[in-house]
């Protein structure tokens, strides 16, 4: 038993790094894993010299006072842009994964290939055949990335994510050289675009140059899930400038996919948990398509396991 690590978690977005930070406050030894470049899943910027994007997670909402109280002490501040008693990072979203996963061991650019259970623990298969050993595992990963992962181990856990489903969502980011008259968010009543935001309306952030966030509607990023990324930026780009009346050329354009957005059919429960097989999975998908659902799941995961 000795040869195996304490915990591993795959999956480093806010359901990881919450169950991580409970386990860790409760004495057990954590070590996550993301295939991402850095840690935080769809609590997503892209920084550069001239425009800044929240692409991913655009806000939230937070009922529960522990996740209140969380997200205060992350730097988020309210958003009145959004909406009434509706919060987002400052100074981006980007910023409360970084403060999540302060003191956290987080291994990103780090994808795992496999899982397969072993006497004691679990396996888990890295790049370069490297193989790392763990009593215990949660994957905290979108539920069909997990099925997929546990595929090959018959666990029953496989075929009751079969009920989940998660809606994908093509981003599109549009930066203009000066100002651009235009809205700070909008919701369209129909059409492709489902969400646009003026990344200049969020707390803190200056005026100029403009930066325009746009979220496809689920429908159309699904009809439009295999489009190449200049196709989807010339048609959402059309679709906001018939939203909005933004005509200008924008001097930087990019696009996103999410190809696991919103949980528009969650599992109902806040995790799962097998005590024989030591493995747990959590996710908003267990809950809800919210920030605050991802923390929930997160935190009863690891209070479970502790219990």
């Amino acid at each position: 038993m000795d040869q195996y690590n304490d915990i591993a978690i795959i999956g480093a977005g806010m359901a990881g790094l919450t169950a991580a930070r409970r386990l860790e406050a409760g004495g057990r030894r954590v070590t996550v894993f993301d295939k991402g470049r850095k840690a935080g899943g769809r609590l997503a910027t892209r920084r550069g010299a001239d425009f800044t994007f929240n692409h991913g997670c655009q806000y939230f909402t937070a009922r529960d006072p522990g996740f209140a109280a969380l997200m205060e002490r992350a730097g988020a501040v309210p958003w009145p842009a959004a909406g009434s008693r509706r919060f987002a990072g400052a100074p981006d979203m980007a910023a409360l994964a970084e403060f999540l996963a302060r003191e956290v061991d987080v291994h990103v650019e780090t994808p795992v290939l496999a899982i397969s259970g072993a006497a004691g623990g679990w396996e888990l298969a890295l790049a370069d055949d490297v193989k790392k050993r763990f009593r215990t595992l949660i994957l905290a990963i979108p539920a069909p990335q997990a099925a997929a992962l546990l595929g090959a181990t018959d666990h029953p856990f496989a075929g009751m994510l079969g009920a989940v489903h998660l809606a994908p969502c093509w981003a599109v980011m549009l930066g203009f050289a000066g100002d651009v008259p235009g809205p700070a968010t909008m919701r369209p009543n129909a059409g492709p675009i489902a969400w646009i935001a003026r990344e200049n309306s969020r707390p803190g952030r200056a005026e100029t140059p403009a930066a325009y966030t746009i979220h496809a509607a689920p429908g159309w990023s699904l009809a439009h899930l295999e489009d190449d990324p200049a196709a989807v930026i010339a048609a959402l780009t059309a679709a906001f400038a018939a939203a909005t009346g933004i005509t200008a050329l924008p001097a930087r354009a990019a696009a996103h996919r999410w190809r696991y957005a919103l949980a528009d059919r969650p599992l109902g429960d806040p995790c799962l948990w097998d005590p024989a097989a030591r493995l747990g999975l959590c996710g908003d998908w267990c809950l809800d398509g919210k920030l605050e659902a991802a923390y929930l799941s997160g935190l009863t995961m690891g209070e479970t396991i502790l219990d």
